[in-house]
């Protein structure tokens, strides 16, 4: 990380749909999910169930070297 700190992020591998619609795109890396620091993928997984379902939330990512902020809204995962 910047100045010898850990790094915090978690970069994208696959996205569904929905993501995309989001205006997610593979590679991307969240650093932050409702101004919290993503540091791990567990954290995205935590922060985006339970009360998040079905309510606006801001993603900041890194994309190009350059931080993109993102708005969605957590849908309940299906089973396919």
């Amino acid at each position: 990380g910047a100045a010898g700190g850990p790094a915090r992020a978690c970069a994208l591998a696959g996205l569904l749909p929905e993501s995309e619609a989001a205006g997610l795109r593979r590679g991307d890396i969240i650093v932050e999910v409702d101004a919290r620091p993503v540091e791990k993928p567990g954290d995205i997984q935590r922060l985006m169930v339970g009360t998040a379902i079905d309510r606006f939330m801001v993603l900041r990512v890194l994309r190009n070297r350059q931080i993109h902020t993102l708005t969605a809204i957590p849908d309940e995962l299906r089973a396919a």
